[in-house]
């Protein structure tokens, strides 16, 4: 157990290679392969019941959401104008929080049912970000 819990923490520190990854895929083809890679670990971990797959799939998660903190603060700091920074910097950190709040209860709700249903709901949620990015017009234009 002591070995998986060191292997997760370790694919998390990849957030220091994100700004490369970003620099060599680009914006738009490293947010997909974030948010993609995420909704596929939890659909791979809800269909598969597998000792090695579950250790995997949560270094995936764990490498994805490092990966796309550094993006995340680009993006953020990006889009918000200089005479209002850190209003709208604590306006957004207060609208992650309360959502992170929603997510969670929602994540622990479903896992009381079953852990199936809480790993398609974060593959809906890796999904459904992926989708509000390009909605939204968010991410830079393709070079």
């Amino acid at each position: 157990m002591g070995i998986c819990t060191i292997l997760v923490t370790f694919s998390g520190l990849s957030s220091m290679q994100s700004h490369r990854l970003s620099t060599r895929l680009g914006e738009r083809r490293t947010v997909i392969l974030i948010f993609g890679a995420g909704g596929l670990a939890c659909i791979l971990m809800a269909i598969c019941a597998h000792p090695l797959l579950s250790v995997v799939g949560m270094m995936l998660l764990c490498a994805a959401n490092s990966a796309f903190v550094p993006l995340r603060v680009d993006l953020q700091n990006r889009h918000i104008s200089v005479s209002s920074r850190a209003t709208m910097l604590s306006i957004h950190s207060l609208a992650m929080n309360m959502t992170a709040v929603g997510t969670n209860l929602a994540f622990g709700a479903l896992a009381e049912r079953s852990v199936v249903y809480a790993l398609l709901l974060g593959a809906g949620f890796c999904f459904s970000g992926l989708f509000m990015c390009f909605q939204g017009n968010v991410l830079a234009k393709k070079r």
